[in-house]
């Protein structure tokens, strides 16, 4: 398997289990439940079954994603899962990025600062003024 096909399948996993987390803990949460049970007191009441039955068409529909977008692969030569891998990367890259120039800049700008204003106190200390 191409490796960014692979990468795809994994981003699908991911948000399918991330989707499934959700899922159970809402569905669980006292307090949705207890604001579910003013509008809708019988889903208030099966919150916990109707919350597995979620999960489990959650972990379904999740499970199919890949395989269909394997299917369409074959129809049209496209290749989904390798361009969601790529997206994955792409966007990866580009945030990656981002988020170390803004690191740079709220951290180093404020760290230059306080270096040289240690180093004119310490100069100033030195000579005696």
């Amino acid at each position: 398997m191409n490796d960014m096909r692979m990468l795809g399948f994994l981003v699908v996993m991911l948000l399918t289990g991330t989707a499934i987390f959700l899922t159970r803990t809402v569905a669980s949460d006292p307090e949705f439940v207890a604001q579910l049970a003013i509008h809708a007191p019988w889903i208030a009441e099966h919150s916990v079954a109707l919350g597995w039955t979620a999960t489990v068409v959650v972990t379904l529909l999740g499970g199919i994603i890949p395989p269909v977008l394997l299917m369409r692969d074959a129809d049209d030569g496209g290749q989904r899962l390798e361009g969601l891998g790529e997206a994955t990367v792409a966007l990866g890259d580009i945030t990656l990025t981002s988020v170390a120039i803004y690191v740079l800049l709220f951290v180093g700008i404020p760290g230059i600062s306080y270096l040289i204003g240690m180093g004119w106190f310490a100069a100033k200390r030195a000579s005696g003024l």
